[in-house]
């Protein structure tokens, strides 16, 4: 059975998030905005979703981050804050956090976020989705901006679905615009702004690799030039390709 965690410093955002979450049929979760609780809490071992705020009444979302990895919980974190820097980025994707949120974010966004974590954690989900997420990771795709879930869920489409028409105006962002309650212009200018991130934090030549292997020029992609070219490297490593 799911169960789900919420540490946050804001008692109000924490409890109102709670009280929606019950009401879209969760288990009603914990909350705590202390990491020491945080920690107790998942010792018990019946968390399978946290959702952190990297700002605590006491401790830090980051250590606590780090302790989950250390001591090996299986669970799933989902990410909000509305700190941000690239050391935090970095921070981020070390300990393997795959889905961030900027705050402000509404209780909604996060309940659809929280909706799509069991495919972007595939180690406690389901396969073929981490071969998406080990590729957006490697492309250094920022885990704490929207546009990484929007780049997963097209990213997953493409690869579903291959021999499908690739119609990103008319069918992929309306489509994640439904399942993440945005505007499809949201949707598209949240993909461009990530891929433009992940662009510039490229240091190890993934991005060099991934242009040479999908035969596309190495010349910072569109959106839907990303997306088909996506589509050729998950045919090519459907394991994502990165390690």
């Amino acid at each position: 059975m799911q169960r789900i965690l919420i540490a946050s410093a804001e008692t109000d955002f924490a409890r109102g998030l709670a009280a929606a979450l019950k009401r879209a049929g969760y288990p009603e979760p914990a909350v705590t905005g202390d990491m020491s609780r945080a920690l107790e809490i998942l010792r018990r071992g019946r968390v399978t979703d946290m959702i952190v705020d990297l700002e605590l009444q006491t401790g830090d979302g980051l250590a606590l981050i780090a302790a989950i990895a250390a001591e090996g919980f299986r669970v799933r974190v989902l990410v909000v804050t509305a700190l941000y820097s690239s050391v935090i980025d970095r921070s981020l994707q070390e300990q393997g956090v795959a889905c961030a949120l900027r705050k402000p974010v509404s209780v909604e966004t996060v309940c659809r976020a929280l909706d799509l974590l069991p495919a972007v954690y595939p180690r406690l989900g389901a396969d073929p989705d981490s071969a998406v997420r080990r590729m957006l990771i490697g492309l250094h795709v920022p885990p704490k901006l929207d546009g990484m879930l929007y780049l997963f869920v097209g990213a997953r489409g493409v690869m579903l679905d291959p021999d499908e028409p690739l119609r990103i105006t008319k069918d992929l962002y309306p489509k994640i615009a439904r399942q993440m309650g945005v505007r499809p212009a949201a949707v598209e200018s949240g993909m461009r702004y990530a891929l433009a991130r992940a662009w510039e934090a490229d240091n190890d030549g993934a991005w060099r690799r991934f242009c040479a292997e999908t035969g596309a020029s190495e010349a910072r992609p569109s959106t839907s030039d990303f997306l088909r070219m996506a589509a050729i490297w998950l045919r090519k490593h459907p394991d994502g390709g990165f390690v």
